[in-house]
């Protein structure tokens, strides 16, 4: 896994994430733009994703898993899903109190970590193989982020020996490392943008699971590279949108209790199912322009067309969740993400006393939230809180593309 001394040839950079995992590389001696690896295993070969689903399929009885990412069928109920196990690889992670997951141990999640490693690290090496003569031959640095909650010895050095043991490093002239935490590696990325010498911004990397700050200065500018100064040790949280997943399958399932005799199923499994590409497609988008007046309207697997439950809040076999009901759960997540920036901004205070943050950049999955911008906007570049004198002049920004810092 340790590096050798020898300078790489080829730079691969895996972003592991709660729900989705991205792989991109630059080779040298060129060191062009990084190329992000956008055909998986389980689409057509005219269909391009810039990340894999973070998700194994396993028989019941355990084993080697079946399928995993897109290969992974989402309808079958002979397979147990596993998903959003990154949570429970952080020793210090408790779960959501409404949480509709039953939850896993650490060891369940190390496992888990090791086969979809395992999984990633095989199609890797089958797309280099298809696209680099002798690849394997060349030297090759495997660089992977973790979140800022991981950032103890102990956590990084059991996570490489978890790495190790999918594969990474295991060929000749090729290792692996953890070199930067998600915020560090999400300033990197929005480095590229166009800042000035003395320029102070704070980087707001907020992602599935875990939402990290990071307050960094621009120390030079002049060539090809961005020298970066970083101000503070960066801060992050359990704070993202799958917790807000959590919320909204358990209003789900709550309401689907009180109508649980006509089921086919157990109102928890039932809204697991609900937990659909149509919510995922309604959060995506929840405060843009076009959605504003729309509510959220789910069918419910197994029930029969045409049924009512008025106190169940269903119409015609249809669930309906108001977008206020979808603010209140937006809110508290976002109110989590304003408390950590509060903090951070306070924090520069003392020990930046006299300068001033330009820029507060917004990446990550989160970070597309068309609500969340719009409630960060009104927050620090409308309404400037007294308290908070030293970002009066701040701008928020979006990193060009949020989902891929």
């Amino acid at each position: 896994m340790a590096s050798t001394g020898i300078d790489p040839e080829i730079v691969i950079g895996i972003d592991f994430g709660m729900t989705c995992t991205g792989v991109a590389y630059s080779v040298a001696p060129e060191w062009s733009q990084p190329t992000t690896i956008q055909h998986w295993p389980g689409k057509l070969g005219f269909e391009t994703r810039n990340k894999v689903d973070t998700v194994l399929a396993y028989k019941p009885e355990g084993g080697k898993p079946v399928s995993w990412g897109f290969l992974v069928d989402h309808n079958r109920d002979d397979l147990v899903l596993q998903e959003l196990f990154k949570l429970w690889l952080d020793p210090g992670y408790r779960e959501e109190p409404d949480s509709q997951e039953s939850g896993i141990t650490i060891q369940e999640a190390r496992a888990s970590f090791v086969d979809y490693m395992r999984c990633l690290y095989e199609s890797i090496l089958a797309h280099f193989d298809d696209t680099y003569p002798r690849w394997r031959t060349r030297q090759v640095e495997f660089l992977f982020s973790v979140p800022t909650t991981w950032e103890t010895p102990i956590t990084i050095a059991n996570t490489e020996g978890l790495l190790r043991e999918a594969g990474f490093g295991s060929e000749p002239g090729h290792f692996a490392k953890i070199s930067l935490t998600e915020a560090e590696a999400a300033a990197v990325y929005v480095s590229k943008q166009s800042y000035q010498v003395g320029d102070i911004f704070l980087v707001c990397d907020a992602g599935g699971g875990t939402t990290d700050i990071n307050a960094l200065k621009v120390k030079d500018n002049r060539s090809f590279r961005t020298e970066l100064e970083p101000l503070r040790s960066v801060q992050g949280e359990a704070i993202g949108s799958t917790l807000i997943d959590y919320k909204v399958e358990s209003i789900i399932a709550e309401r689907l209790g009180r109508i649980a005799k006509v089921l086919r199923e157990s109102p928890d499994r039932v809204a697991r199912g609900m937990m659909s590409d149509r919510f995922t497609t309604y959060k995506c988008s929840f405060g843009s322009k076009l959605q504003d007046e729309l509510d959220l309207l789910l069918p419910i697997p197994g029930l029969s067309p045409g049924m009512n439950y008025p106190a169940a809040h269903i119409q015609n076999s249809m669930m309906t969740i108001t977008r206020d009901e979808l603010r209140v759960v937006f809110d508290e997540m976002i109110d989590r993400v304003f408390a950590l920036i509060d903090g951070e901004i306070l924090k520069l205070q003392t020990s930046h006393p006299g300068d001033n943050i330009s820029y507060l950049v917004v990446s990550g999955g989160f970070g597309s939230s068309p609500y969340l911008k719009q409630r960060l906007r009104k927050r620090y570049e409308l309404n400037g809180r007294d308290e908070l004198f030293n970002a009066r002049s701040i701008r928020i920004l979006s990193a060009k593309e949020p989902q891929l810092a």
